[in-house]
């Protein structure tokens, strides 16, 4: 299993629209073959930080999800919603 966790620090500006623009991304996210779990949550400490947590199957399905369209357009918005560049955490078990 492979295990992605994706930290976003979010403009407080834009919070209504970011919380908008991943609700899509997360419910196409959950249909990608391989998925085992995919979700977004905030964090109770910072209210503008949240986190996503992906398991996918195996490599093939990460490397599938890479290359749909959800994805390479989550690649190219989520920067103008962003204060910091996102920070990708990537485990194997």
């Amino acid at each position: 299993m492979i295990t992605i966790n994706v930290l976003l620090k979010v403009k407080r500006e834009k919070e209504q629209a970011y919380l908008a623009y991943l609700e899509e991304m997360v419910e196409k996210s959950r249909r990608d073959e391989g998925c085992l779990f995919y979700d977004h949550f905030r964090n109770t400490a910072r209210p503008n930080e949240y986190i996503i947590v992906e398991n996918w199957a195996n490599d093939d399905s990460v490397e599938k999800h890479n290359q749909t369209p959800h994805l390479q357009n989550f690649l190219e918005q989520i920067p103008a919603y962003l204060e910091e560049e996102l920070v990708l955490k990537i485990s194997r078990s």
